[in-house]
This record gives structure tokens, C-alpha cells and sequence, in this order.
């Protein structure tokens, strides 16, 4: 199993992250990665989607495969390859949508994020407001 170098880029605002992840990660766990990096709390439904058009969700069977099975799946299993795309929605109506890019892959280690730009809007709105992104990363 290999790393993945991966940059996840919220839509509609100048807000991404940039951060390794082991392709042993399994989907569900993924979905927890991203909230970390993205600075996401709440246990929202969430979905991604392969260029391939096979979208995988919480809590659903969908295009053949189990709500089980996606449990079991794991990154390695997508075949992501380096100018790999994913999109991934998340929210309480999934409204917040990400384009996540496999940059390549790395040696092994935990996942971490490497840099990134902006505050997400926090998880307490309802709905995506551009206007609650903010300019700074890191607080002083």
C-alpha cells in the first residue's frame, strides 16, 4: 500500500487543503480525514463520487454496491492514481461540495495536513455561505 498526496478544494470559495493519506484508508474513515482537515464537526451524510461516476454514500446501497460493502472498502480499492478525481459532498443536504485531486503518491505515514488556505465556514450553518469564509489559516 502506498500514500496518497491529495488536495481537496472547497467549490465556491478559495478554501483547500493540501495532506497524505494511506490508500489502506478505508471510505468511511476518509470521510472522517476530511472533516479533520477541513475543520468540518457534525456527523453530516456524505458522498463521493469517482470520475468513473460510481458514488458511494452513507447509509444507502447504491450502483451495486452494499451500504456494507462501501464500509469495507478502502482507497486501494478505487484505484487512484496520481490526476485521480473525486468529488465529495457533505452537509446536512450535501450541499458542500469538494473536488479532491491525487497530486501522487508518497512513502507511508499518518495522514497530515501539509498547508491550505482560508477558514471553512463552521459546521454549524445549514447552508454554505461564502461570505462566512474567512481570509486567515491559522489563528494567532
Amino acid at each position: 500500500m502506498s500514500i496518497l498526496r491529495m488536495k481537496i478544494s472547497l467549490r465556491g470559495a478559495d478554501v483547500w487543503r493540501r495532506f497524505l493519506v494511506d490508500e489502506a484508508t478505508r471510505v468511511s474513515e476518509f470521510h472522517q480525514v476530511l472533516k479533520i482537515m477541513m475543520g468540518w464537526a457534525g456527523d453530516y451524510p456524505y458522498e463521493f463520487e469517482t470520475v468513473d461516476g460510481v458514488v458511494l454514500r452513507e447509509g444507502q446501497d447504491v450502483g451495486g454496491i452494499s451500504e456494507d460493502d462501501a464500509r469495507k472498502m478502502y482507497l486501494g480499492n478505487l484505484a487512484l492514481k496520481t490526476g485521480s478525481t473525486l468529488i465529495y459532498r457533505c452537509g446536512p443536504k450535501k450541499e458542500w461540495i469538494h473536488d479532491i485531486e491525487v497530486e501522487y503518491d508518497e512513502a507511508q505515514m499518518d495522514p497530515v495536513c501539509l498547508e491550505g488556505h482560508g477558514i471553512c465556514p463552521e459546521s454549524r450553518y445549514q447552508k454554505f455561505d461564502p461570505a462566512a469564509v474567512t481570509e486567515t489559516f491559522w489563528e494567532e
